[in-house]
């Protein structure tokens, strides 16, 4: 791999193999800066993604392809052009190549881009490109493209001289609530639907940095907050918190010039209201301002895992959880453990998400001889409901960016002033929930036989269905237990047909639906 020749794999949950892509010649080039106009997956350019961009229900893989691309159905692609690049959507089940368009040439003659790949509503496929000149300086492109009976370029946008400093991810997320994803990077944000800008913390003196987040931080403000740290800023600027809706700055840090390095976000510490922001000056509570210790876990990703509704991290092979009453790091699970199971050489996994359904989020990394993908989902329970994270549109966007991954966020708020939250189909706005805790409960578990007991607390006379589904997401179960009155409702499931496993039991009522994972032996 380090020798370049890059490659990408299909597979089916059950490991079936479908196909192959080869990104041939032109991908032997792993430069992290200026990289091959094939080549994958070096440095923080990702040029991969998957979703379904088509809505035919399942997902397509988007890739940057150049000349010597070998798609999964055997096909090449060939150009005279060498340094010329295309955006192609390939058919998730063959890997055939299915639609394509230029990347526009304005930078050509300086050598091929370095490309990020992620997803936003409306079809639209978002990539942000780099390449460098001979002086060091860089050229900058943001494109968006759109999926269609064709794909086309919707816009671009030329950087040029502007003050718009990047860093080294983006974000897909609608900040000026027109309701189309915008395109967001550490000191800049563009109107999704046109390509302009809407803002540049430029003009407020930020810089390059290697993190930044956007989310809701502050349930009590409107739209959405950001915070971002730098890399030796001139002006001793070292860390910010604004206003991702129109870029204003609502507070600083400043100290000696040095490289922050890392950042992050999540709710952390009940006692104060809101998101907690931290790096390597210490943990403090974002909508006050507030230092709360000079301690902090370390910052990689933010990461939902016990039962609680407070945020863990994932750093590098440890899951952690933060002790705000002894300010100090607990360490939950060692990944090495389980197949020596490794992430990437930076202390990331190959992807993190909830990929199971029930709020909390499974970590995936491969085992150290790379023969096999190791996920790891929760053992705890939890007696808090909510849907799931991947409901919201910003949260899917950021599982649709890899590269250089940074904590994934939602729209909403979400932490310990949410409480218990169901989100119910009539939402309105992303504060309009239903809130309630968990009715039901499910014994034993893990399930050492064939009958799982069930029993729901009715609180209005409501029909009630039970779904169950494995890992992928399939339907393994599900059970009709008819209308039932106010009160207490035990049954037995019968799960015989059930083979070991991880499973996600869904319970269906006029309150809407609660979920909870089990384990069969």
């Amino acid at each position: 791999w380090t020798n370049g020749g890059c490659k990408i794999e299909a597979y089916k949950s059950d490991g079936t193999y479908l196909w192959t892509v080869d990104f041939g010649p032109n991908s032997k080039n792993m430069d992290n800066i200026s990289p091959g106009s094939a080549t994958i997956d070096v440095g923080h350019w990702d040029g991969v993604t998957v979703g379904d961009v088509n809505g035919d229900g399942k997902a397509e893989v988007i890739i940057k392809i150049a000349n010597g691309v070998k798609f999964g159905d055997g096909t090449t692609w060939t150009n005279s052009d060498n340094n010329k690049q295309w955006i192609a959507v390939l058919d998730g089940t063959t890997g055939a190549r299915l639609k394509y368009c230029a990347i526009p040439t304005d930078y050509l003659s300086v050598g091929p881009m370095g490309c990020q790949l992620g997803i936003g509503n409306t079809n639209n496929i978002f990539a942000f490109l780099k390449n460098r000149n001979t002086d060091g300086s860089f050229n900058c492109m943001v494109c968006c493209f759109q999926m269609g009976s064709s794909l086309t370029l919707k816009w671009k946008w030329l950087r040029g001289s502007t003050n718009a400093p990047d860093g080294h991810q983006m974000r897909i997320v609608d900040v000026n609530g027109d309701g189309v994803d915008d395109f967001t990077h550490i000191g800049f944000a563009l109107n999704g639907s046109n390509g302009t800008l809407l803002y540049s913390l430029g003009n407020s003196g930020v810089v390059h940095g290697d993190r930044y987040h956007i989310g809701k931080f502050d349930k009590n403000r409107n739209g959405l907050q950001g915070y971002g740290i730098q890399q030796n800023n001139p002006s001793g600027l070292l860390e910010y918190y604004y206003d991702a809706t129109n870029g204003s700055i609502l507070w600083r840090h400043t100290g000696a010039v040095g490289d922050v390095g890392r950042g992050d976000a999540g709710d952390i510490d009940p006692n104060y209201g809101g998101y907690e922001v931290w790096s390597f000056q210490g943990l403090y509570n974002a909508k006050s301002n507030t230092k709360i210790s000079d301690n902090a876990p370390y910052p990689v990703l933010r990461l939902w895992w016990d039962g609680d509704i407070l945020s863990e991290q994932y750093n590098d092979g440890k899951i952690e959880n933060w002790n705000y009453s002894t300010k100090s790091v607990e360490r939950l699970v060692s990944t090495w453990n389980y197949y020596n199971a490794v992430g990437s050489d930076r202390g990331a996994p190959m992807f993190y998400g909830d990929i199971i359904g029930d709020w909390r989020e499974e970590v995936i990394l491969t085992s150290s001889d790379y023969s096999k993908l190791v996920i790891f989902t929760t053992d705890i329970s939890t007696s808090i409901s909510h849907t799931s994270p991947r409901n919201d549109r910003y949260y899917r966007n950021c599982l649709s960016v890899k590269g250089y991954m940074q904590s994934h966020h939602t729209s909403y708020y979400f932490g310990d002033e949410t409480k218990s939250a169901e989100m119910d189909e009539n939402v309105t706005s992303i504060e309009n929930y239903s809130h309630h805790f968990k009715t039901f409960i499910i014994y034993p578990n893990p399930l050492d036989n064939d009958i799982l007991n069930l029993r729901i607390s009715i609180s209005k006379p409501t029909n009630i269905n039970v779904y169950i589904t494995d890992v992928t997401g399939k339907e393994v179960f599900n059970q009709n237990l008819g209308y039932n009155e106010v009160g207490l409702l035990d049954q037995k499931l019968n799960l015989i047909n059930l083979s070991k496993g991880l499973y996600m039991l869904k319970i269906y009522t006029i309150e809407g639906i609660q979920s909870e994972k089990f384990i069969k032996l």
